[in-house]
């Protein structure tokens, strides 16, 4: 279930399995976007769950038309930001706090590197087989450890590096025959 216009279908039916799959491998990864934004753990995993919920409550009305990696990572940095101006009242202060913890990162990388760049490293990260796949994720996306990955799986350690290699020389064969 990694093919956005599929999951979003879904989300939009209301499958709790669609929202699983979005709390299980975009959750890190969004509380680190709003934690290098509010510099506050806790703040950081409300923010990042309350997207999700949001998501939740709006299917009806959901409208994705960038990647829904990028939905998430701009919905998220969104809300970041409105929790800082919904706590500072002084707009002098608001300016210095938001340029202050506004890090480039947040900016989606659909922005950054293309639309078009973005789908050829869906459509080679959904060709790699379901293993290679998983385990690609888990540590890309997830930002779990090898050994993380092995406990998870009941995998080797060797057997995570192997299937990581096996990922990023296949990533890397797709992405050179980009013009």
């Amino acid at each position: 279930m990694t093919d956005d216009t599929f999951l979003i279908t879904r989300l939009k039916c209301g499958d709790e399995k669609a929202y699983k799959f979005i709390f299980e491998n975009y959750y890190v990864l969004m509380c680190r976007v709003a934690m290098a934004i509010l510099h506050d753990h806790h703040e950081a995993e409300d923010t990042a769950f309350s997207v999700i919920c949001r998501m939740y409550e709006r299917r009806d009305s959901l409208n994705i038309r960038s990647s829904l990696r990028s939905y998430l990572l701009t919905s998220v940095r969104n809300r970041a930001l409105n929790r800082i101006r919904d706590t500072h009242t002084d707009t002098g202060e608001l300016t210095r706090v938001l340029i202050d913890n506004v890090p480039d990162f947040t900016i989606p990388s659909s922005e950054i590197i293309g639309k078009e760049l973005e789908k050829e490293i869906d459509d080679a990260i959904n060709k790699l087989s379901p293993q290679t796949r998983t385990v690609f994720l888990m540590s890309r996306v997830q930002g779990k450890s090898y050994k993380d990955i092995s406990r998870l799986l009941g995998i080797s350690v060797d057997t995570v590096k192997y299937h990581m290699k096996k990922a990023l020389a296949t990533l890397r064969k797709a992405l050179d025959k980009i013009p």
